[in-house]
């Protein structure tokens, strides 16, 4: 060091051509010179470790309020009270009357059975002209409109499509399925208020003569199918129509359930069949820990991914428990029957539990200090911690609460606009942060 400063000392004496006498008084102060280098020296070492040698660049979030719906994913057991309709001709073809979901009363014409098979392409023809036909006749209605009727269409429409919008923002293609044959029936019924009624017409009658014309290929002997009693129409069976059933429901046990799950479906050869009652219920195998956060006969909305994520608002009717009460069934309640659902007897749901209020923290922001859980945030310039108390883990972050009511110990809990630092890697209490 000490020869670092003569080096100095030389170089400065040469570039001003100092005379001996110059030198000599700056000789003099050269350890003045070097005590006050020195002192220089520890006060920029001693504010470059106060900063950090740089000051910290890092993102942050706001601490604000979000409300977030909980939902627990569940395998669950459709039950329905059905009967099945067979023909007496085991390889004949299927004619069908009515349409999928469709109400019937006793006596109703359901399907003629012929004693001969029919390509199927045939049959799955015959069934969409059902439904075009089906379509049309609701669009014509009676013939009959007012103004009023033509104004409420107009309000029909617009509701609808704002409906369809939001479902298309949000992934939902269930309802964007559900409601567009409804917007078509509005738009054709437009039509007909503006005076277009005969080119649905046309098309009705052409559909139903295309419709005549299938019946040439559908051969032999035949017998009309009639209900025997009232019910909802399905032209698709599963064989477990007399096993998951609710008409027993009441009198359901932990134990009969257990039973009802190890059968077999039926083989037996069935060309459709009655829904005899629209209430229809899941049962949903679970431990108690988690059935007891559910409360018996609130609402829930369960969606069915298997089936174009479509929901419904379920009531839980009751919670059956085994013998040792650690196990349950937590039986859900429904009485909508839509033709466009897949009825699928065992599948995967979505219930919402519960809503959720509280920040929402990213999961790179949260770490643990002295055994505490919580997060930095920017205070004057400085990371400082704050715990908090976590309400639900969702994919990559945390809803924490928001209630601070009782903090105390060391550490003060998260606040309603703390900014908080997003990744918490290399932080301490105190780090100077630009």
């Amino acid at each position: 060091m000490l020869d670092f400063f003569k080096g100095i000392y030389r170089k400065i004496c040469q570039a001003l051509n100092l005379n001996k006498s110059k030198k000599a008084r700056i000789k003099r102060l050269l350890p003045a010179l070097i005590s006050t280098f020195a002192v220089l020296a520890v006060v920029l070492v001693t504010v470059y470790h106060s900063t950090d040698g740089f000051t910290t660049l890092v993102d942050i979030d706001y601490a604000s309020i979000v409300s977030e719906k909980e939902t627990m994913t569940f395998t669950a057991y459709m039950l329905r009270d059905e009967k099945v309709l067979s023909s007496q001709y085991s390889q004949g073809g299927v004619l069908y009357s009515v349409n999928d979901a469709e109400r019937v009363d006793p006596g109703d014409e359901l399907a003629k059975l012929y004693s001969q098979p029919v390509d199927k392409a045939i049959e799955e023809k015959a069934k969409m002209l059902d439904a075009c036909i089906e379509l049309l006749e609701e669009s014509l209605g009676d013939g009959y409109f007012t103004l009023e009727d033509s104004t409420n269409v107009k309000a029909g429409i617009q509701s609808l499509y704002y409906s369809i919008m939001r479902a298309i923002s949000s992934g939902d293609s269930a309802t964007v399925s559900a409601s567009a044959e409804d917007m078509l029936v509005l738009l054709n019924r437009m039509q007909v208020y503006a005076g277009n009624a005969e080119q649905l017409k046309s098309l009705l009658s052409k559909y139903k003569a295309d419709r005549e014309e299938l019946q040439a290929y559908y051969n032999g002997e035949y017998s009309e199918l009639l209900a025997d009693e009232g019910g909802y129409f399905f032209s698709e069976t599963d064989g477990y129509e007399n096993i998951y059933t609710s008409s027993n429901i009441e009198n359901l046990t932990y134990a009969s359930f257990v039973e009802m799950t190890k059968q077999s479906p039926s083989t037996e050869q069935a060309v459709g069949k009655l829904l005899l009652n629209y209430r229809w219920y899941l049962a949903i195998p679970t431990v108690k820990g988690i059935a007891d956060t559910y409360t018996v006969g609130d609402i829930y909305k369960v969606s069915f991914p298997d089936s174009e994520n479509r929901s419904f608002d379920m009531t839980l009717s009751r919670v059956i428990y085994d013998a040792s009460g650690s196990k349950g069934i937590m039986l859900f309640s429904c009485g909508i029957v839509d033709s466009d659902f897949h009825c699928l007897r065992i599948q995967t749901v979505n219930i919402v539990n519960r809503d959720i209020t509280g920040f929402r923290i990213p999961e790179s922001a949260v770490c643990e200090v002295d055994g505490t859980t919580g997060v930095y945030v920017l205070k004057d310039g400085r990371a400082s911690f704050r715990k908090i108390t976590v309400l639900y883990a969702g994919e990559g972050y945390y809803i924490v609460s928001a209630d601070n009511s009782n903090s105390n110990g060391y550490y003060i809990y998260i606040e309603l606009n703390d900014s908080i630092i997003t990744d918490c890697k290399n932080m301490y209490e105190g780090k100077v942060i630009e």
